[in-house]
């Protein structure tokens, strides 16, 4: 049901967008993934694996050291580093 009304909303406006956290495999994520409907995907890991630039549009770039997380001053990392586990584990 979600998906049926989904695509008419695209038909409509030509755009959805889907922000989630990754709960399991086989969530809407997965599902746009794996069907080759998820368009262009903006992927940010709660603590940054490796330093990463991210392009935010009008040629402005966002940097993130490896070990920084999303939001440094109100997501401790140490209490996030023992709480985090990939989708569907």
């Amino acid at each position: 049901m979600v998906l049926q009304h989904a695509q008419v909303a695209v038909r409509r406006q030509g755009v959805i967008t889907v922000v989630m956290q990754r709960v399991h495999l086989n969530d809407l994520s997965g599902y746009l993934l794996e069907t080759g409907k998820a368009g262009t995907l903006l992927d940010l890991a709660a603590i940054a694996e490796e330093d990463e630039e991210i392009e935010i549009g009008r040629g402005k770039v966002h940097r993130r050291r490896a070990g920084e997380t999303l939001h440094p001053t109100t997501l401790n990392f140490s209490a996030m580093r023992g709480g985090l586990k990939k989708p569907g584990t």
